[in-house]
């Protein structure tokens, strides 16, 4: 074969790999690719807020963004189950900030200042720095609350002046605060008298089923007993409550109970029951099929409220 139709058949070749390499970058899906992940910290109201944020592929382009709320004395981490979550939604092309509330995982703050109020204000606080510093779609914002975040997150919603346009509920402990506490504190007279250690001392000292110990503050249980956010709902907007009958630390009757609160407030509700879920929803690694259901079930979610 001549020297001419072997350099020929090269460029050819080099020609076919360039367009295929081409062609495989311009179509591939809006999370492929490095996504970026930025471990900080941002000052609120005297507090040392600690966040990880990820940012989808093209992470210059504008994008959908969720806020993502943990759970009482969680992080957010939450056993793993909020990292993947968040990594799904990146993959996705879904930036996202979790952040750690006080006391919680490596926050350098006392769990004293674990107060509803406060962790509304420190998620505000991780929104507000998100909407100032990166490129993200207004009309495409979630906000994401497991657990105790979901009752962050309705609190935050009830407000009237979040441009939130979506919300997802997981195991959202959404119902009357004190009934809530009466049924995590084991009872209404255990509950009773930690709160009477906390009014003397201005904490009570509380050990989790888990063995974590936490001060819970005077400032907590009054703000649970104040806390009721279906009552009065002052928001409507697509909401996904996801929920187990299987789960006994927030039953599945709150989230029925909250899908017709919020139904009845005009919001378009989806509703996804996970079915041998108990209170991690797979979070820890155990149930990967749930934890698989759960995942599909966020992304699908936000792709048909935002018609991604």
């Amino acid at each position: 074969m001549k020297k001419t139709t072997i350099f020929s058949l090269a460029l050819v070749l080099v020609a076919v790999l360039t367009l295929t390499l081409a062609f495989s970058l311009a179509f591939a899906p809006a999370g492929r690719g490095e996504i970026k992940e930025i471990i900080g910290s941002l000052p609120n109201d005297g507090r040392t807020v600690m966040y990880t944020l990820l940012l989808p592929a093209k992470a210059n382009d504008k994008h959908g963004f969720v806020v993502i709320n943990h759970g009482h004395g969680g992080g957010r981490e939450e056993g793993g189950g909020l990292t993947r979550i968040a990594q799904t939604l990146a993959e996705a092309g879904y930036g996202s900030i979790r952040m750690d509330f006080a006391g919680s995982n490596q926050s350098p703050d006392p769990f004293t200042q674990n107060v509803l109020s406060l962790m509304v204000s420190d998620s505000n606080a991780c929104l507000n720095y998100v909407l100032d510093k990166y490129p993200v779609y207004k009309d495409k914002l979630a906000i994401l609350g497991y657990s105790m975040g979901g009752r962050v997150a309705a609190h935050i919603l009830n407000e009237g002046t979040s441009p939130y346009k979506a919300l997802i509920l997981i195991a959202g402990s959404v119902d009357n605060g004190t009934d809530m506490i009466n049924l995590f504190l084991g009872g209404e007279e255990a509950r009773q008298a930690l709160e009477d250690q906390a009014a003397d001392k201005g904490y009570a000292d509380y050990y989790t089923p888990w063995g974590s110990h936490q001060q819970l503050s005077k400032e907590w249980f009054a703000e649970m007993h104040q806390s009721d956010p279906m009552e009065n709902l002052g928001f409507s907007l697509p909401a996904l409550v996801i929920y187990s009958e299987e789960d006994t630390i927030v039953p599945g009757d709150v989230a029925q109970q909250a899908i017709a609160r919020m139904e009845e407030a005009g919001s378009p509700v989806q509703a996804l029951q996970l079915e041998g879920a108990d209170h991690s929803y797979g979070f820890h690694g155990n149930h990967p099929e749930i934890f698989t259901q759960l995942q599909e079930g966020i992304v699908d979610f936000l792709d048909a409220a935002f018609e991604q």
